[in-house]
């Protein structure tokens, strides 16, 4: 039994080795009738049919190198997109931030620009400060603006914001001070309408409108009347702007009228305000001349 193993193991052994010897002469004989043939020949043609048939499959290989070489890329080019509109956006919310600042810029430009030509119209020397605080009812229109005593403000001096007056002090401390405005129900302020000289009083009210009363009944008032300060009372510089006559109503059989009239400076977007601490008394000066010169002249004539 052992010897007839030991037998087919050899016969297996012995085929295979004959195999071998039997494919390397074909292989030696293939590669001599190739080598000796012309490009015609049989094993030129065959071998030029592999090359055909096995081309598609190096151009499926290429693609995929190519597609992964490609997706490879685009991931590279995605993470740089990512990059790139990251801080595209954080450019952007700068840039949105700083407009933002130059425009409140170019707003409060435009406010101060109004105090400043009233300024330079009656010859104010004023004191500019910022609203911090307001009174939030009907019955009590006060503001409180971030200047006081250190800046040399006083109770009762006049305050203007942009186009007109807008109230008066009313209270100070070293640091800050108390406005109230003319719209709040206890305010009251001597006027005269511009073209008649007629004179009254604007009232605040608790519906935030501003009313112009005690005016002479023989004195016509008409829409669009400047008022401004008497200076009667001597709360109030004379001359300064305080609005326009917005609505006449006439009772019917009395001589009682309802006169409404429209501040030039509205409180209601208020940021900066001005106290005039003094104001150039240009028309006192001008009466103290001619009363001079009339004086000199009755002296003469005695």
């Amino acid at each position: 039994m052992p010897y007839g193993n030991s037998n087919q193991h050899m016969s297996g052994s012995s085929k295979g080795n004959i195999l071998m010897v039997a494919l390397l002469a074909l292989s030696l004989v293939v590669a001599s009738v190739y080598a000796r043939e012309s490009d015609e020949g049989i094993l030129h043609n065959v071998q030029d049919v592999f090359a055909v048939a096995s081309t598609p499959f190096a151009y499926m290989n290429g693609a995929i190198g190519s597609a992964e070489q490609a997706a490879g890329e685009s991931i590279a080019d995605a993470r740089a997109d990512a990059s790139s509109l990251t801080e595209l956006q954080q450019e952007n919310a700068e840039l949105r931030a700083a407009l933002a600042e130059a425009e409140e810029y170019r707003l409060e430009a435009e406010r101060l620009q109004g105090l400043l030509e009233l300024q330079d119209m009656y010859s104010f020397n004023l004191v500019t400060g910022r609203i911090i605080g307001a009174v939030p009812n009907a019955w009590d229109r006060v503001i409180t603006v971030n200047v006081g005593t250190k800046q040399g403000l006083e109770a009762g001096m006049p305050v203007i914001g942009p186009g007109g007056l807008i109230g008066q002090v009313i209270d100070v401390t070293p640091v800050t001070c108390e406005i109230r405005l003319l719209d709040d129900p206890a305010s009251g302020v001597s006027v005269m309408l511009q073209s008649s000289r007629g004179t009254g009083v604007v009232s605040g009210s608790l519906e935030g409108l501003l009313y112009l009363e005690n005016v002479d009944p023989s004195v016509n008032v008409e829409v669009g009347d400047v008022v401004m300060t008497s200076g009667m009372g001597g709360t109030y510089y004379a001359g300064l702007p305080v609005g326009t006559v917005l609505n006449v109503d006439a009772s019917s059989g009395t001589s009682d009228r309802t006169i409404i009239v429209a501040p030039f400076a509205s409180t209601g977007s208020l940021e900066e305000v001005s106290i005039i601490l003094s104001m150039a008394e240009v028309g006192e000066t001008d009466l103290e001349a001619e009363g001079s010169d009339e004086v000199v002249a009755d002296g003469e004539g005695a």
